[in-house]
């Protein structure tokens, strides 16, 4: 029955540590950061939502700061909810347990509408998750602003290849997305998880349902 305080939280999977001052758990490795007491509510209505298992961080400065561990995500076929979004992790898989990243940290906008992509493969990994929660739109815009530029690092390939589980997600948006997702690493050389001439195809054939964020410029 005796009272202990906690002086440290350890997640060891993801190298990561807080360790407790004045009643806030201060991050040991992302220096300034500490775990948010408040969660605005446009971040828990639309950014926390998408990315269900992440965790909400604050500077002194009240500017937000969305962890999300880099793990793999599987969306499960729901027989009762087709459209379901549910994600499961899948911690035990071996390629992405050897990432050297373990973690992102996305600037959140003071606007609290959308988060700022630190690196090219966050970029990526947030591009997958959206993909997951159906949020076509979304998706579209990170793919336009996604330049490969060079050759994609495991990581990377990684993330891609894992995109080649959403090929059963016939939405007429999720082929807008595949096709505008191949041509941004177009330069890379990287194999693509999904056939491009049966997605073109099935993007034509159901031009008429592909919404107006979604739609292909002629020149692509």
């Amino acid at each position: 029955g005796a009272y202990a305080e906690v002086s440290l939280v350890e997640l060891p999977r993801l190298n990561l540590s807080f360790q407790q001052s004045d009643g806030e758990l201060w991050s040991m490795e992302y220096k300034g950061l500490k775990v948010a007491k408040e969660t605005p509510a446009l971040v828990a209505s639309q950014l926390m939502q998408e990315l269900p298992h992440s965790l909400l961080l604050a500077d002194s400065n009240g500017t937000h700061f969305v962890l999300v561990p880099f793990v793999a995500t599987h969306r499960p076929q729901v027989l009762q909810d087709p459209l379901s979004c549910e994600l499961v992790l899948e911690r035990e898989q071996e390629a992405w347990r050897q990432h050297k990243n373990k973690a992102f940290t996305y600037e959140v906008h003071m606007s609290h509408t959308f988060v700022y992509t630190p690196t090219r493969t966050a970029a990526l990994y947030l591009m997958l998750l959206r993909f997951q929660h159906r949020l076509y739109a979304q998706v579209m815009q990170l793919a336009a602003a996604f330049t490969a530029g060079s050759k994609l690092s495991d990581e990377e390939r990684n993330i891609l290849r894992h995109m080649g589980y959403l090929g059963d997600d016939q939405h007429p948006d999720a082929h807008a997305c595949r096709i505008k997702i191949a041509l941004a690493i177009s330069d890379s050389g990287v194999w693509l998880p999904w056939r491009l001439d049966r997605e073109a195809a099935s993007y034509v054939c159901k031009l008429g349902h592909v919404s107006a964020l979604c739609r292909l410029s002629e020149k692509e």
